[in-house]
């Protein structure tokens, strides 16, 4: 992709103000602009990327974990369980695909709080809060 040329593009900022597309680009994998890290845990890692106009969510799993069977059928059930759930706080599932024995989501990106956030600005949550929100989802 073309970078941004725009004169108010912001070096600090993650994407242009005018027109949107990245700033800084990490990396690409595949269609996907890879524009931050947002995360890293044992087994995987999520990326905040860009492809289209849309900032999504890119997770893969950590190289070291590529290669263990029972992490990639972890990886591939939790894309099909995304595939069937509908709800605002849960992602969509927009790609799953997979670059030399990589694989890799993409999901919407989800604004907000994390429950641990939201307990921390407001304080504990109520039983029947938690039980709302557990049958919700």
């Amino acid at each position: 992709a073309v970078p941004c040329l725009h004169p108010r593009a912001n070096p600090d900022l993650l994407f242009c103000i005018d027109c949107g597309q990245p700033l800084q680009v990490m990396e690409s994998i595949g269609i996907y602009q890879v524009v931050k890290k947002l995360g890293q845990g044992g087994m995987g890692v999520t990326y905040l990327a860009w492809h289209e106009g849309q900032s999504v969510v890119l997770k893969t799993l950590n190289p070291d974990w590529v290669n263990h069977a029972k992490a990639l059928e972890l990886f591939e059930r939790e894309a099909k369980t995304l595939q069937q759930l509908n709800h605002p706080g849960i992602p969509h599932l927009l790609d799953f695909f997979t670059i030399e024995s990589q694989p890799y989501l993409v999901m919407e990106m989800v604004y907000g709080q994390t429950l641990g956030q939201y307990v921390a600005k407001q304080g504990a949550i109520s039983q029947s809060q938690a039980i709302a929100w557990g049958l919700e989802v």
